[in-house]
């Protein structure tokens, strides 16, 4: 998760992805047994020009096709433009929408009910949703994300 502005963010992510590929095959090992690399970038800036879409996933192509052809399946990188998710709770249709709704609005403990007015969500749910958050990120320095100041409940 990058959350300062870093438009250079693309080389590091490829960077990383390409380490953890390059680790995997240890001597002996047939190439084709390769596991498939795929990178999740949730930036809190806005990254890629002239799309409004916030999630955009990226493989390698050929260029005269435009397809994939199933050939360079090792590579696939995701990236999560978190400014330019701006769907209203009706709209949250999706398991991404509902991550993306949380990294964005973690800090806002309220959502509104049917009558329009803002509902606090029991403290139950959001201990819930901290905790499937904390099995999904591990911190950076065991190869996760890591969170830069996570939420803290109370008790």
């Amino acid at each position: 998760m990058q959350i300062g502005e870093d438009h250079n963010f693309d080389k590091l992510a490829i960077y990383y992805g390409a380490k953890l590929v390059t680790e995997q095959p240890s001597e002996g090992m047939m190439f084709r047994e390769l596991n498939k690399t795929v990178s999740i970038n949730i930036v809190e800036f806005n990254f890629i020009p002239d799309t409004p879409y916030f999630h955009n996933c990226y493989k390698i192509i050929n260029p005269a096709t435009g397809k994939d052809d199933k050939l360079h399946d090792v590579f696939e990188r995701h990236y999560i433009e978190l400014r330019k998710f701006i769907n209203p709770y009706r709209e949250i249709t999706t398991a991404l929408d509902r991550w993306s709704t949380f990294l964005t609005q973690a800090h806002q403990p309220r959502e509104k009910g049917s009558n329009g007015q803002a509902v606090e969500l029991p403290l139950s749910t959001r201990r819930h949703a901290q905790h499937r958050l904390s099995h999904v990120v591990r911190p950076r320095n065991a190869g996760g994300i890591g969170i830069v100041d996570p939420v803290r409940l109370p008790k």
